[in-house]
């Protein structure tokens, strides 16, 4: 087997990467913190799309039925537990 030499092949050049992270230059007069926070803030807010009232409504009202609903089945539980519990005593103890 031959090997054949390429002669005119050029080395791979390393291409000079442009730093992302380069910081502005000193002369700038950079924003204050709490005001670029509260600038942002303001207009992810005015972004947002705000529930209607009858929304709020409806779903207020789920959320106080789905809540009474589990209350009143932990309340069963819990009085079940209880009933069961002191009648395990009485029986014991034989009173």
């Amino acid at each position: 087997m031959a090997v054949v030499k390429e002669k005119n092949v050029e080395p791979i050049k390393s291409e000079k990467r442009e730093n992302k992270n380069v910081e502005p230059p000193k002369t700038e007069k950079r924003e204050n913190f709490l005001v670029r926070t509260f600038r942002e803030t303001r207009s992810e807010l005015r972004k947002v799309v705000w529930p209607t009232r009858e929304e709020i409504t409806r779903l207020t009202i789920l959320v106080i039925s789905v809540s009474a609903v589990i209350g009143t089945i932990l309340f069963a539980g819990d009085s079940l537990f209880l009933w069961l519990y002191t009648g395990l005593v009485n029986l014991v103890s034989g009173a």
